[in-house]
């Protein structure tokens, strides 16, 4: 069975194609809701969270920075899970990204002192947004950045 399970693992992990790090899309935001800065975070505070937001950046330029949040923890004494759902809009570039975090919560000698440990997952998606370019829309280049 052990044999098995390592097998499957193994199947997984092998099978991705390509795997990045630090891609978080770091807004200000990060200060109110901290499972946006740092998955360990997922269920630091005991019980059911969920926040969004939403924030555009120089509103009055076509195409400007659009980046909108939802996130959901939860969180028991020891263990946290969460959810993040990110879409992230600059000129012709979008960005989704969907998300799941588990969190281990280490308390130290009974004091406030904890250690928190937390590993994400997830998928993301990046894409060239064609109906907004203007210009050559039969432009190789363009064409093959979805693909």
């Amino acid at each position: 069975m052990k044999n098995k399970i390592a097998y499957i693992i193994c199947l997984v992990l092998f099978s991705i194609n390509a795997s990045f790090a630090q891609l978080n899309p770091l807004t200000a935001q990060y200060y109110t809701n901290t499972y946006l800065a740092n998955p360990a975070f997922a269920g630091y505070n005991q019980g059911l969270n969920i926040n969004a937001s939403y924030r555009t950046q120089w509103t009055r330029i076509p195409g400007s920075p659009v980046v909108q949040n939802l996130t959901a923890d939860f969180g028991t004494e020891k263990v946290g899970v969460g959810l993040n759902i990110n879409f992230d809009k600059a000129g012709l570039q979008r960005q989704s990204r969907v998300v799941g975090t588990y969190a281990y919560h280490l308390k130290l000698n009974n004091s406030d002192k904890a250690l928190h440990f937390g590993l994400s997952v997830g998928f993301m998606q990046q894409r060239l947004s064609q109906q907004d370019l203007v210009g050559n829309i039969n432009d190789p280049l363009a064409m093959n950045y979805n693909q």
